[in-house]
């Protein structure tokens, strides 16, 4: 971190020196700003050491876990730069240092503000006025009652303001979200992930669900609200939002539903979902990630991406590093799938995973675009029965390899006929023989 340290101090210093305090529109100035009576115009010859600067803040409130916005940081940089160009040139060597120790004080110890926004939604229906899940809820504006004490809770926004927000984003439904955050712009990005992840555990448990946040499938339609932070009262910006062609399979929330969710995993997923990234476990980051990564999946219309967001799924949970990590991927897919007592299906699913891992290799290194569909298909069912499983047993675990010696003991036969000799596995490095090659088997990557 010193060197870094002086790394950036060297950075400013050139910045600074090279930068001008007159306004100007000469093409040799990428970046021009204004503070009160104060400018500053950074000429183009420097634009590597600012953005250097840039990162290495934007890195520090990163490493201090700041809900903030890169806008924000950017801001900081600016003024620590207006602060020190305006600076006698006598005292800049002297005075650099205190006002470098000053921001990187204010970047580690941001004041966080609790937001709340309604983010809107596409291909849900409720069959009532609200469902709340943890410290999220599902709204539809068009079923809010009239004002009371007693529901004064979900008028938020004012009736007047419903019916401007659903007829912007023809939906009446929302989802009602809690984020903590240190600036608008950063608490709104995470408000919109905060909402299609409760989605992502609908889609987790739902398989044919493919509902989203507003504007996900219509990229080229305009939007004029694309949401509403309730903390601010301000309507977020306009969007270009359209592929109108694409068929989006409903999502419709009832209270037998919410029930029969509520005898599975479901609410220790939402509890993952609410907690805050800092306080989860190694375990829990990676049941949050491959939540992510399979709700990604199913919104996907080419077999080939929902193939390598599956797999990016499977290795963000199973796996801890290492080498081996498709077999070792495989086993303990196998192993928590199916009992011991179900040996052939743990050896055809170990084999499916085996063989989908390579083509997921073939579509990022080799360029291949065609796999099988229905392999696909039954991948994608079994990935979210191993969150399921996982899920049910995280309770107490703080990694996966914990939990899995513990619940689900890897399966080492799975592992018969593909455990190569070494003078083969040396013949395929030379490609003397096809890689991939073996009677029974693989040679593994």
């Amino acid at each position: 971190m010193p060197l870094e340290r002086d790394r950036f101090r060297a950075n400013v210093l050139k910045v600074v020196r090279s930068s001008s305090t007159n306004l100007t529109q000469n093409p040799s100035y990428f970046r021009s700003f204004v503070r009160g009576s104060r400018s500053l115009s950074i000429p183009t010859t420097v634009s590597r050491e600012y953005f250097d600067a840039l990162q290495f803040i934007i890195t520090k409130a990163m490493r201090a876990s700041e809900p903030v916005s890169n806008k924000t940081i950017e801001g900081m940089l600016e003024d620590l730069l207006l602060d020190l160009v305006y600076l006698p040139k006598s005292s800049l060597s002297s005075q650099i240092d205190p006002r470098i120790n000053s921001l990187m004080i204010s970047v580690t110890h941001l004041q966080v503000q609790d937001f709340d926004f309604l983010i809107p939604l596409e291909g849900v229906s409720l069959s009532q006025s609200q469902f709340q899940f943890g410290n999220s809820e599902l709204l539809d504006l068009s079923r809010l009652p009239a004002p009371s004490a007693s529901v004064s809770h979900i008028l938020i926004p004012p009736l007047n303001q419903a019916a401007s927000l659903s007829s912007s984003n023809n939906t009446s439904v929302f989802a009602k979200v809690k984020v903590k955050a240190c600036d608008d712009e950063r608490a709104r990005d995470l408000a919109v992930d905060k909402a299609d992840l409760l989605l992502d555990a609908f889609r987790l448990y739902l398989p044919g669900v493919t509902c989203g946040v507003r504007g996900d499938y219509r990229p080229n339609v305009w939007l004029s609200v694309a949401n509403a932070n309730i903390t601010t009262g301000s309507q977020g910006q306009t969007t270009w939002a359209s592929n109108i062609n694409v068929v989006i399979r409903q999502l419709t929330v009832t209270p037998a539903l919410v029930a029969a969710l509520g005898r599975t995993s479901f609410n220790r997923l939402i509890q993952i979902i609410d907690a805050s990234p800092v306080s989860l476990s190694k375990l829990e980051r990676g049941i949050h990630s491959a939540t992510y990564w399979i709700g990604s999946a199913s919104k996907d219309a080419l077999d080939a991406d929902r193939l390598l967001k599956i797999i990016i799924a499977l290795e963000s949970l199973l796996l801890e590093g290492g080498r081996d990590k498709k077999f070792r991927m495989a086993r303990r897919f196998a192993s928590i799938l199916y009992p011991s007592t179900f040996p052939q299906r743990r050896k055809e699913i170990f084999e499916l995973l085996v063989r989908l891992y390579t083509s997921r290799s073939d579509i990022v290194h080799g360029g291949k675009r065609f796999v099988d569909s229905e392999e696909v298909r039954v991948l994608g069912i079994d990935a979210r029965i191993v969150v399921s499983n996982i899920l049910a047993q995280s309770h107490g675990y703080q990694d996966i390899s914990a939990l899995i010696n513990a619940e689900f003991p890897e399966d080492q036969s799975l592992m018969t006929g593909y455990s190569p000799s070494v003078w083969r596995r040396l013949l395929a490095l030379l490609k003397i023989i096809p890689r991939g090659f073996q009677p029974g088997g693989f040679l593994p990557d």
